[in-house]
């Protein structure tokens, strides 16, 4: 992404130039010869993002009842285990910063915890009831948002 800002502004540069606009080229090549701020401007807006909300029921995989927004190549989910589930997104998170879920939610009037983090290249979900006991059934209609940052 850098490699393009750095590009449009080469190209504005130049095309300034060729207008005999040369004294209005300062906030230009501030801006080209600063990456710090090309830098910023690329953190400021996530690399990839993923809202959705799911259900899941029994020991089936959540399903997505409405997709919102998924720059993802991939949005696979998985039945991991009771409570337990996995959102495969084909990029290695490893190296990326990645918004962390943590709720208190209720499910008509069962209030339950939902914990969401990165592992490689999926996230996982795992849900719980107030004692801290993985259970399933407790996604309905939930609203899940992934931010994944250089």
């Amino acid at each position: 992404m850098i490699q393009s800002i750095r590009a449009a502004i080469k190209s504005l540069m130049t095309k300034a130039a060729n207008a005999g606009l040369s004294d209005q080229l300062t906030i230009l090549q501030g801006i080209d010869s600063n990456d710090q701020q090309i830098q910023d401007i690329q953190n400021a807006s996530p690399l990839y993002v993923y809202k959705a909300n799911i259900s899941q029921s029994g020991t089936d995989a959540p399903t997505v009842l409405l997709e919102l927004v998924n720059t993802f190549p991939v949005a696979e989910w998985a039945y991991a285990g009771v409570g337990t589930y996995t959102l495969e997104l084909g990029v290695d998170l490893g190296s990326m910063k990645t918004t962390r879920t943590q709720q208190t939610c209720f499910n008509g009037t069962t209030a339950f915890n939902v914990v969401g983090y990165e592992v490689s290249t999926y996230y996982q979900i795992e849900t719980y009831d107030v004692t801290r006991v993985a259970s399933d059934v407790m996604l309905d209609n939930y609203t899940l948002v992934i931010e994944v940052y250089a």
